[in-house]
């Protein structure tokens, strides 16, 4: 497992020329793995983060945004079709830039209401036949993409581990893998443990959030049960602390009402040495 920090801890969008430097101080806090959100107003430098990703000893991941213009579920063919050239776009900025993992996922896209029976299946339908239609891609890229799995309030189609790996049978392509997220899973799952070990080998990436998304440890997830399931499966991807600056536009999407340390160093650095002592 390789253990790293999502930049979001200190400020989002992403731009090189102001962020670049937090690879060096994640590298000294002992992290192996950056992830970056690749919003639509990030300022990336393809070219100068391959670079300083080579001189940290970093690996990079890579989180797309999918919204309602490029639903990968939607009934419309042309949103489809929009999602299916966006999910192109990130693969080959992920190659661009030196990254191994593109997680994506429906946050905020399919509405409020009930999805169930026909209707549901259609989208379940729609979303694999988006994903396998840049697995061979991704692939070639050496990029193996992730789906996130989100709580209830976020999306109203893929909530669970169970459910992820049904939209996995569909998809059936070694490219296209499962992303879990403690913080989600501990709205969801009965067992945060059974949930890893469900989903096995197709586990291609793990947030390893806090339940309030504060210092991993300080919270009510069960970290033993956790370490335990990862371990059974032999889990050997990244594993990423993520949190969201309350100052910056991730803040308020987040809920993140509050400070959980003294300063975003305090948060990545106090939370990498716990995941390293417990996980690790």
């Amino acid at each position: 497992m390789s253990f790293g920090v999502n930049l979001c801890i200190w400020d989002a969008p992403f731009r090189t020329a102001e962020h670049l430097h937090l690879f060096e101080k994640v590298a000294n806090y002992g992290g192996k793995v950056i992830e970056i959100v690749a919003e639509d107003d990030a300022e990336m430098d393809s070219v100068m983060i391959r670079r300083e990703l080579d001189a940290s000893n970093l690996s990079l991941a890579v989180i797309g945004i999918i919204d309602s213009t490029v639903d990968l579920s939607s009934t419309d063919t042309s949103i489809r079709n929009a999602g299916v050239e966006k999910l192109k776009y990130y693969l080959n900025l992920c190659e661009e830039m030196g990254a191994d993992l593109l997680s994506v996922t429906l946050g905020f896209v399919g509405g409020k209401h009930l999805l169930e029976g026909d209707l549901r299946d259609t989208r379940m339908k729609h979303l694999s036949d988006s994903l396998r239609a840049v697995g061979d891609l991704a692939g070639i890229a050496g990029v193996r993409i992730a789906y996130e799995v989100l709580n209830r309030y976020e999306t109203n189609l893929v909530n669970t581990a169970s459910q992820a790996m049904d939209l996995m049978q569909i998809v059936d392509h070694p490219a296209i893998g499962v992303h879990l997220d403690c913080f989600h899973m501990a709205f969801e799952e009965d067992d945060q443990g059974d949930a890893i070990r469900y989903v096995g080998d197709k586990l291609y990436h793990l947030h390893a959030n806090a339940s309030h998304r504060g210092v991993p440890g300080r919270d009510l997830n069960d970290w033993q049960a956790i370490s335990r399931s990862l371990r059974d499966i032999q889990y050997s991807g990244h594993l990423v602390f993520e949190s969201f600056n309350r100052y910056s536009w991730l803040g308020p999407a987040g809920h993140i009402w509050r400070p959980f340390a003294d300063s975003p160093d305090q948060l990545a650095q106090e939370g990498l040495e716990f995941l390293g002592q417990v996980l690790g």
